[in-house]
Formats: C-alpha cells, sequence, structure tokens
C-alpha cells in the first residue's frame, strides 16, 4: 500500500520528467539549434537537429558546431618577409612552415583583446620550445614565452594570448624544430544573436522592458531588410542573458535610410 506522501512523490517526479523531456524536445526553425534555439547554423550544408555540421563550417566560422567566428590576417617570414598566409590558411595539414629556421609574424585586421589562436603542427613535441610575442597598439613587443595557457591535444594547441589592452601582431618562434601547418585566429562567438534588443527616441538609462522590441536587430542575420519601414528610434539597448566579456562590437548598417 502506497502512502500519501509516497503517492505525491511519485506524481511529481513524473511531472517534472515530462517537462524536462518536453524541453529537450523543443522543435527549432529550419537553420536553428539549442535547447531555446538560441544558436544559428553556420554549417556549408544544413545543421542536424543538434547543430552538427555534415561537411565543413561556412566562410569565416569555425570550432565547435561552427559557433566561433575568424578573422583574417596576414603572415610573413620575419626576415625574408615572404607572404606565407596561403600556406597557414589552406586546410592542407601537409603544407607547413618551420619556424625555428625563420620565425613567422602575424599581421591582424583589427586591433584586438584577449583573442586566442589555434595551430596545428607534425610535431607537438616541438611545442616545448615555442616562443610567443605579441605587439600593442605602439607595436611594442611584450614577450610572453610560455606564460599563457595553452591546450594541447594531439597535434592541435590552443593558446589564448593573455594581453593587458588590444594588440596588433603576433610573432611566433621556436627554439627546436617546429613546424605550423595551421593557424586560425579566433575572435569569439556572436553572443548578441537572439537577445533582447530595444529601442526609444530619448536616452535609455536603465532596462525598461516597456519599450518596444527589434527582433531583427539580434537575428543573426548580416544584411538589412530594405522592405522593413519600421522606424528603430535614436537610442538602442541590447540586454545579454547571461553576461558576456564583450571583446568587438560590429554593427550592419541599412546605408539606404
Amino acid at each position: 500500500m502506497i502512502k500519501l506522501n509516497e503517492a505525491i512523490f511519485v506524481l511529481l517526479a513524473c511531472i517534472s520528467f515530462v517537462l524536462i523531456s518536453s524541453v529537450a524536445a523543443k522543435k527549432c526553425e529550419e537553420g536553428w539549434f539549442g535547447p531555446e534555439c538560441q544558436y544559428k547554423c553556420r554549417c556549408q550544408q544544413s545543421c542536424n537537429p543538434e547543430g552538427e555540421c555534415p561537411d565543413k563550417c561556412e566562410d569565416g566560422w569555425f570550432g565547435y558546431k561552427c559557433q566561433y567566428i575568424l578573422d583574417e590576417y596576414k603572415a610573413t617570414t620575419n626576415l625574408s618577409d615572404e607572404d606565407v598566409t596561403h600556406i597557414l590558411t589552406d586546410e592542407n595539414e601537409n603544407t607547413c612552415i618551420n619556424i625555428e629556421a625563420e620565425a613567422v609574424l602575424i599581421d591582424l585586421e583589427s586591433l584586438y583583446y584577449k583573442p586566442w589562436i589555434r595551430l596545428i603542427t607534425q610535431n607537438p613535441e616541438g611545442l616545448h620550445g615555442l616562443n610567443l610575442s605579441y605587439f600593442k597598439e605602439d607595436r611594442k613587443p611584450v614577450v610572453a614565452l610560455w606564460k599563457y595557457e595553452a591546450l594541447i591535444r594531439d597535434n592541435t594547441v590552443d593558446i589564448h594570448i593573455p594581453t593587458h589592452g588590444f594588440i596588433s601582431s603576433i610573432l611566433l618562434e621556436s627554439k627546436e624544430s617546429l613546424s605550423i601547418c595551421s593557424l586560425w585566429f579566433i575572435v569569439g562567438q556572436n553572443a548578441a544573436i537572439k537577445q533582447k534588443v530595444y529601442y526609444s527616441n530619448s536616452i535609455i538609462n536603465q532596462i525598461d522592458t516597456d519599450l518596444p522590441q527589434y527582433p531583427p536587430a539580434s537575428d543573426g542575420v548580416a544584411t538589412c531588410n530594405k522592405n522593413d519601414t519600421r522606424y528603430g528610434g535614436t537610442n538602442w539597448k541590447i540586454v545579454m542573458e547571461p553576461s558576456y566579456v564583450i571583446k568587438r562590437f560590429k554593427l550592419f548598417v541599412n546605408d539606404t535610410r
């Protein structure tokens, strides 16, 4: 015989199970995935419901489920000034550069704060001889040596650059034989997608959820809908949930208005 409190526990457990299953089974629109459908598919082909790609990421995207933004750079040998960018970005692990013979300078497209890079090498044992220097805006080098966070998996190493300001370029050199086959410069994730964006014609001093929202501002699409005649106001506020460390802002504006 089941006691009353035991019966209530069983009932609550069943209700909880149904609710959890319902959340996990939430169906997203095509091209979106995640528990709240907050992640946009960045595959060259369509994603599966979990966001996995059958092939490669879209150009400019990288990493886990293609959710990290890549940025372009120019790579040159430090002494001969030979452009070797194509060798490091061709996604071919058989075309490599030995940086023991000559260091490689990575000039970034913009200034960045605490970025991270991913290296692919044929001989990971040589990573212990890797020296990393980065240059700030004034082009003065700061030698970091091995005093940065690095995660090594097989022939892949992820390096987080611990800067206290913005950097413009990175110098890679090694005291041992080290062949670099690929180098990816990762900016971060697009944290603005599906966030709530409010607008007003006056200054917004605090979060006011009674203000009108403009969902297209955070839909992950870089182009504007020219047929959208709604007026977006003169002041905007985006509310981030959860909180993020923002490294870069990038705005896409419809210049026809």
